[in-house]
């Protein structure tokens, strides 16, 4: 067995054992052996590494140590740089390795509370996946109405939605929550646009998360409580604009304006005095203020 297969080998054997990070360290040994060429083990040698930068690194941000996944992401963009020749046998696969990477970018910013440079990741995430990554799109919708960008939330949420119920996609298939969370994306992006819509893209939501995960599946849950919420909060908003209809003050009475009069007017008003019951009745418009939910 020479150097690279041994090192590869024990890198796998670490992996087993749950040691991820001494088995980056062997994987890298193992394709710095390699070195830069372009052949189908040197590329999948790579391929694996990157994805274990970008397993791990996941891992490590859920945990808050940012260090430790900023630098394994770091790691994972400079291997996928377009000079690599390693990819020269299939481009496809640096293109996908990164925009993988920086999809998970995306997701650490966002949790960082890093809004504005979590979107910037997901749309190069976009660029590099051509933008067919549905998973893409419901991170970039999700951060889009965390930013108040309702429109460009919509829009994702429900590219999101067409990408996973195309004929022949199998991420759907692999992953049933997807599609509930796609509607829920796009439910969360109307509450301020158009509150019926929403009500309608929760219910959907909901009734796919059940019929998909099941009613105690953690999504479903979440799924519901936020139906629920809403729904309370248009029924709120419903009774306060009919309690504003129903308090509205009635239509007033306005005497027409009075006029200065002259003796001489005076004295042809009283030889031309109209019947009684001719004054003019005026009408007022009133304004009910109906709240918006949202």
């Amino acid at each position: 067995m020479d150097d690279v297969a041994r090192l590869e080998h024990m890198a796998h054997q670490l992996e087993q054992d749950g040691d991820d990070m001494k088995a980056i360290r062997l994987m890298e040994k193992a394709v710095s052996l390699r070195g830069d060429a372009s052949s189908p083990d040197a590329l999948h040698a790579v391929e694996r590494l990157i994805v274990k930068y970008n397993t791990v690194a996941v891992r490590s941000f859920k945990s808050d140590d940012y260090e430790t996944a900023t630098a394994l992401l770091s790691n994972a963009q400079s291997l996928t740089d377009p000079s690599r020749p390693v990819f020269e046998v299939s481009p496809e696969t640096r293109l996908r390795l990164r925009g993988t990477t920086y999809n998970n970018l995306g997701c650490m910013e966002r949790r960082r509370g890093r809004l504005e440079l979590a979107a910037k990741y997901l749309r190069l995430s976009l660029e590099h996946d051509g933008n067919q990554s549905a998973v893409t799109y419901l991170n970039l919708a999700a951060i889009y109405t965390q930013m108040r960008r309702a429109e460009e939330a919509v829009a994702c949420s429900r590219r999101a939605i067409g990408l996973l119920s195309a004929p022949g996609n199998t991420t759907a298939a692999q992953n049933p929550g997807l599609i509930a969370v796609a509607h829920h994306n796009l439910a969360m992006a109307l509450e301020s646009l158009d509150p019926d819509a929403c009500l309608s893209a929760y219910e959907t939501a909901l009734n796919v998360a059940r019929s998909g995960l099941g009613p105690t599946s953690p999504t479903t849950v979440s799924i519901q409580r936020n139906y629920e919420r809403f729904s309370s909060r248009m029924g709120t908003a419903r009774r306060a604009a009919n309690a504003a209809e129903s308090m509205a003050p009635p239509s007033q009475t306005f005497l027409p304006p009075l006029q200065t009069r002259t003796a001489s007017t005076a004295r042809g008003a009283a030889r031309h005095t109209p019947p009684t019951g001719s004054v003019r009745r005026g009408t007022t418009a009133t304004d009910a203020g109906t709240p918006r939910a949202g």
